[in-house]
């Protein structure tokens, strides 16, 4: 778990939350993910499209025109 040896006594749960709020601090995981992003991608451009598949009510046929 985390990367320790399943063998070895785990940090407490106050180690634990120290390192998080490290690691939240020094934004750890944005400047990973950054670096890997820019060893992959380079300038490279990603589109990405978002879908909602939220029912909408609605008629089965046009209401009728008024006359």
């Amino acid at each position: 778990m985390c990367g320790f040896p399943p063998f070895a006594k785990l940090p407490s749960e106050a180690t634990f939350s120290r390192a998080f709020a490290q690691f939240a601090d020094e934004r750890l995981v944005e400047r990973a993910y950054e670096a890997m992003i820019k060893e992959h991608l380079g300038d490279q451009l990603i589109g990405h499209i978002s879908r909602d598949g939220t029912a909408i009510a609605a008629r089965e046929r046009p209401a009728a025109a008024a006359s």
